[in-house]
């Protein structure tokens, strides 16, 4: 077994520590006051639009990899799920519309934060064996080179896929509910 892969039972207290951090700062941050719902015009979101959300969110994604590094990773995640949570009362719509319509692009956001998050608590324990020499350079490799070749694409595919989600589902759900 590989010293620097967490095992299957760790990964999921992982998820479930994740799940639970996630529902308490959605909860807090749904807690906002809101000002009250208002009219509002929605544009309809293009192909470009798509783009632009991916590079921004590949930008902060790759923030938290740097971060996690660091083992901090858990500070802008935290930030995250809040403003997931204020996002209705930041938009002015509904809370039911909000949640309803942004569930798809949301859900591919939430699994990057946990990938980030897995990845933070791997690269932590990687550098703990390493420094007790439990693993070597080539294990401490092996894992560099698993994030480079397979959880960073894992992060950027579905980062892609939460784009094209934005704009071309939860854009359309808000622009007719709300019309």
């Amino acid at each position: 077994m590989d010293p620097t892969r967490i095992e299957f039972k760790s990964k999921r207290k992982i998820l479930f520590g994740y799940i639970m951090i996630s529902v308490i700062c959605i909860g807090i941050g749904s807690a906002q006051p809101v000002s009250g719902f208002h009219d509002r015009t929605v544009a309809l979101l293009q192909a470009g639009d798509a783009a632009f959300i991916f590079l921004v969110n590949g930008f902060m994604a790759l923030v938290w990899m740097l971060m996690g590094v660091l083992g901090l990773s858990l500070i802008p995640i935290i930030k995250f799920l809040l403003h997931m949570g204020a996002g209705p009362a930041a938009e002015g719509i509904h809370p039911f519309i909000y949640y309803l319509s942004s569930f798809s692009h949301g859900l591919c956001e939430w699994f990057v934060g946990y990938l980030v998050l897995k990845f933070t608590i791997e690269h932590v324990r990687c550098i703990l064996l390493y420094s007790r020499n439990l693993i070597g350079r080539a294990q401490l490799a092996a894992f560099y080179k698993r994030v480079l070749l397979r959880t960073l694409p894992q992060i950027f595919g579905i980062l892609l896929a939460g784009a094209l989600l934005e704009v071309y589902v939860s854009n359309r759900l808000i622009y007719y509910f709300v019309q």
